[in-house]
């Protein structure tokens, strides 16, 4: 469901140049795609940080699992395939 909250965010990045709307939500991120705003999600940036070199691919897979921990929901499939996206943009 998107709040008033998601609506004013989604005006600010339409009339931004170059912007990436960074959320998990799933509807925000529907939102998004629907008006052709691009978006990524928190595993997104830890994946774009170690392609460029921001971070290192261990400091990239600590910060996945400490989400995992706190309450991120993130399934085991999603996590081994975080782990594969983390060391592919490390080579």
């Amino acid at each position: 469901m998107i709040v008033d909250g998601d609506v004013a965010l989604l005006t600010g990045a339409r009339l931004a140049d170059e912007c990436v709307v960074i959320t998990d939500d799933k509807p925000l991120r529907k939102a998004c795609k629907s008006i052709s705003l691009p978006v990524s999600g928190t595993i997104g940036v830890l994946v774009r940080a170690v392609e460029t070199g921001d971070i290192d691919p261990d400091a990239a897979k600590e910060t996945l699992y400490a989400m995992d921990e706190v309450g991120a929901r993130l399934s085991a499939s999603l996590v081994k395939r975080a782990e594969r996206l983390i060391d592919d943009a490390a080579n």
